[in-house]
């Protein structure tokens, strides 16, 4: 089995993991590829933390879960993930995630889906 069937094999195992609501198991299969700079299993693994999932199993605030989860965002982001670069310019506009309303900083990340260049323009605009 290639490095890509495998690759496709452990995010359909873990898609159908988060269909059943078994964060754990998505989180534990998907994180590997998230921490080795996969854009798609980064941003996964920030919408697992973000509906709640705890790897520590602690319970964490509100503002824990929205710090952990926006991490992962932004990583994926940087890298012009489109749906994550989406999520980011929407966080600025609305005050999502902890963030101060930017309407600079919303626009910016409006503009970088599929474009690393922009994104790491975006992303030193701190």
């Amino acid at each position: 089995m290639s490095a890509n069937e495998d690759y496709d094999k452990v995010i359909t195992k873990g898609t159908e993991a988060i269909e059943n609501g078994d964060y754990k198991t998505a989180f534990n299969l998907i994180l590997p590829y998230a921490e080795s700079g996969d854009a798609e299993a980064q941003f996964a693994v920030a919408l697992i933390l973000g509906w709640g999932y705890s790897p520590d199993s602690a319970n964490p605030s509100i503002a824990e879960r929205e710090s952990r989860s926006l991490m992962w965002i932004r990583k994926a982001a940087v890298q012009g993930h489109p749906q994550a670069t989406d999520l980011l310019s929407d966080s600025y506009k609305n005050g999502w995630y902890g963030l101060a309303k930017n309407s600079e900083l919303s626009e910016c990340w409006a503009s970088a889906a599929n474009s690393t260049e922009v994104a790491r323009r975006c992303d030193t605009m701190k």
